[in-house]
């Protein structure tokens, strides 16, 4: 019971972290790799799976990484 209150606070802590606006260098590089992706002229549908695979995201996550990104 204890673990499945910390893998709740965990998820939690994460959830507010990024919809704050994640920094870590994950999340640089995610964004950085939109970029790259973008100015090599993939399309968006492309580009939300292949971040998906690579970073191992939901397509929620990768969306939101996604709008993020636009709006840097």
């Amino acid at each position: 019971k204890g673990l499945d209150h910390m893998c709740n606070f965990s998820d939690y802590v994460y959830n507010t972290g990024y919809e704050a606006g994640v920094t870590s260098g994950e999340a640089r590089g995610i964004l950085g790799a939109i970029d790259l992706l973008r100015e090599e002229g993939a399309g968006e549908e492309d580009i939300r799976v292949r971040i998906m695979k690579k970073y191992s995201l939901t397509s929620e996550q990768a969306v939101n990484y996604m709008n993020q990104q636009v709006m840097a």
